[in-house]
């Protein structure tokens, strides 16, 4: 099994246990009404997180996006495999995706939660809006779903040589930062210029700079790497706006740096910022989802 293939198992494995965590925080909360009104909960049915994301690529990739999904059931829930065709709706019109992966999470009495893997083919560079999914069931029954905002950029050019990239944010709790290991493979020094995405989320992008991933010790410098040397970068997002409502983000951003005077970039993996739940906030969010 290639690195590739580990990486996005990890990542999935991650993903699900961010829900498992979120789910057992606190078990006395099952024994709240909200669990017991039935009138509370939403009608039986499929409903997807309205994720706030911005992913870019090289043109040769393949963009891959996960999503996470509640199934509300007062009786057996719909299998999943029953599902044969996703769609999904953006500004340059319907891209077809490939159905990779399904991961279940924990059960509850009201509730079910999963995430689906979907592989977007070959794309033309350009920014992809995709704000809709379309599901066709076997049936040939479709439903339509709001899935929040997901911002796809293809860019032309391929993977530069210039950097390594060591370890790097996987998941976390809050939008809070994104940190890299990087090493400089060249013979010059490297500037790093800043990290850039299109996130609904208003932010202010602070570079800090650490000996260790850990961050024990940071340096006070510009934000450079000399040849052959590996330093960890921490790009801290700073609010713009008061704004305590549960956000669901992933993230993989562009990070341009100069080298020679001259400017280039590199993409950066995957990160996703999923904030931890309970019953209560899970019947808000899915009641948030039909407003």
């Amino acid at each position: 099994m290639n690195i590739s293939k580990l990486l996005k198992i990890f990542f999935v494995i991650l993903l699900v246990i961010t829900f498992t965590i979120a789910c057992d925080v606190n078990n006395n909360e099952k024994k709240e009404n909200i669990n017991k009104d039935v009138n509370n909960w939403p009608a039986d049915g499929l409903y997807f997180m309205k994720w706030d994301s911005y992913h870019a690529y090289f043109e040769e990739e393949e963009p891959y996006i996960q999503l996470s999904a509640i199934q509300i059931h007062s009786a057996k829930q719909k299998n999943e495999q029953s599902y044969k065709k996703y769609i999904l709706l953006s500004n340059k019109g319907e891209i077809t995706a490939t159905f990779t992966n399904y991961l279940p999470g924990p059960k509850e009495e009201k509730y079910s939660l999963y995430t689906i893997g979907l592989r977007l083919p070959k794309m033309k560079p350009g920014k992809y809006i995709i704000s809709k999914l379309k599901i066709i069931d076997s049936n040939n029954q479709q439903k339509m779903y709001d899935i929040g905002k997901w911002v796809i950029d293809i860019k032309k050019g391929f993977k530069p040589k210039d950097l390594d990239l060591g370890k790097k944010t996987f998941i976390s709790g809050y939008f809070d930062w994104y940190r890299v290991e990087i090493l400089n493979n060249t013979r010059e020094k490297i500037h790093i210029e800043n990290l850039d995405f299109q996130l609904n989320t208003p932010v202010k992008t602070i570079i800090k700079i650490g000996k260790d991933f850990n961050m024990t010790e940071y340096f006070e410098e510009e934000p450079y790497i000399d040849q052959g040397e590996t330093k960890v970068f921490q790009f801290e997002f700073v609010s713009k706006v008061n704004d305590s409502k549960s956000k669901f983000i992933s993230l993989r951003p562009v990070l341009y740096y100069k080298i020679n005077n001259q400017s280039k970039f590199i993409i950066l993996p995957t990160a996703i910022y999923s904030p931890v739940v309970n019953d209560k906030t899970i019947l808000e969010l899915v009641q948030s989802l039909n407003q």
